[in-house]
């Protein structure tokens, strides 16, 4: 299995290979757009991933070696652009 490059970024959960009980997880499903942000803590040093739910407005900070392992099970593809997502979930939701 290819390990998964998180970066900063927006993107779009594909495919939803298995399900978590972690309540925040629990809301991810396909067509739901996240957010990823990293930074790295001063006194730790410890890279940490903030996780956005764009789709309901939750967020979610978690240390970036715990998300990847979440991660392995969603499919994502990355949206390029604000406008882009924001287009792009008006369109899901109008079906």
């Amino acid at each position: 299995m290819k390990p998964i490059k998180l970066t900063s970024g927006t993107y779009r959960i594909t495919e939803v290979r298995r399900r978590t009980s972690s309540r925040f997880y629990k809301d991810l499903q396909e067509g739901t757009i996240v957010k990823f942000e990293l930074s790295m803590g001063i006194i730790e040093k410890t890279t940490k991933i903030t996780i956005n739910n764009l789709s309901n407005g939750k967020s979610y900070v978690s240390p970036a070696h715990m998300v990847r392992a979440v991660f392995m099970n969603y499919s994502l593809e990355e949206v390029l652009s604000r406008d882009g997502w924001e287009d792009a979930y008006k369109n899901d939701n109008k079906n």
